[in-house]
This record gives structure tokens, C-alpha cells and sequence, in this order.
């Protein structure tokens, strides 16, 4: 089976500047309302951007990787959203990959605050959309590529 890995192209540990203290997000979504990026914020000003990238595996089959990157500010137009105490610690990181056409693909993630509070972020329905649970509920801001059901969750290491 071939894995189709996070897209993370920097010296430090993914799974290290995940698990860092968040203070706030910034999404940017379509006219529809659907994500196509979130960006989590630190308290020092820096940036982790999330996006998902395509995969062709076979005519008509795609699945959705979730690539990282780090940014500096917030580009007009963000819904910027507080987010509560409990993330702003360290937090653990699950990993979620699906099975498709021979392929496991990291294709999401479960940030795990204190008081088991959760934010969900998996590739999304539409192609290089995103599907986020746990920030608020606007509308078509959790369209998952795959029920939630069929991840395979992980520790992220």
C-alpha cells in the first residue's frame, strides 16, 4: 500500500508546531460558505496554515492530503474566530487517513484541547475545499471527502 503523506516542507516537527498554544483561527471560504483554508494563531503572531491538495489514484477516484505551511498575517476578508482557553495550551494532535485504491492518505486532523474539546479539519468534499468541526457551525463549513466514520485514527508521531 502507498501513502500519500501531509505536505509539510519545514525543518521543525508537523506534529510540534500542531500541538503548540493556539489563541485564535481565520478561515477563508468561498461564496458559499465552504472552507478552503484555516489558518491557526499563536499568541506570538505567527500562522499555520492548512489547505488540502488533490491526488489523482485512479479515473474518477481523488482523494484530498492536507498540506501545511506557516504565514504572518491575516489576508483581508478571514472570518476571524477567538478560540477558547483550552486551546490556548499544548494540545495533541490525531492523525485521520483514509483507504482508497491501494492508497492511505493523511487527509485530516483532531486538535485535541483540555476538557476534550475538539477541532476537526479533513479534506473536504469539493476539491480543494476543507471541512472544519469544532469552530462554529456555518453553513457548509463541515463537508467531509469521506464520513468521519471511515478515518483511521492515530496518534500523530
Amino acid at each position: 500500500m502507498h501513502t500519500l503523506s501531509f505536505s509539510w516542507n519545514e525543518k521543525t516537527s508537523l506534529l510540534k508546531e500542531l500541538a503548540k498554544p493556539i489563541s485564535r483561527a481565520s478561515i477563508n471560504c468561498d461564496n458559499t460558505g465552504r472552507p478552503f483554508w484555516l489558518t491557526l494563531w499563536r499568541a506570538d503572531g505567527t500562522g499555520l496554515r492548512i489547505k488540502s491538495s488533490m491526488h489523482d489514484l485512479a479515473e474518477r477516484v481523488e482523494v484530498g492530503v492536507l498540506m501545511f505551511n506557516f504565514i504572518d498575517a491575516i489576508p483581508d476578508g478571514e472570518k476571524i474566530i477567538d478560540l477558547p482557553e483550552e486551546f490556548n495550551q499544548e494540545n495533541s494532535i490525531l492523525k485521520l487517513s483514509i483507504i482508497e485504491s491501494g492508497f492511505k492518505a493523511e487527509s485530516g486532523i483532531i486538535i485535541k484541547g483540555m476538557n476534550d474539546l475538539k477541532i476537526i479539519v479533513v479534506a473536504g468534499v469539493m476539491p480543494y475545499s476543507i471541512a472544519i468541526n469544532g469552530l462554529y457551525d456555518g453553513p457548509r463549513m463541515f463537508e467531509p471527502e469521506y464520513q468521519i466514520k471511515n478515518y483511521i485514527v492515530t496518534q500523530m508521531g
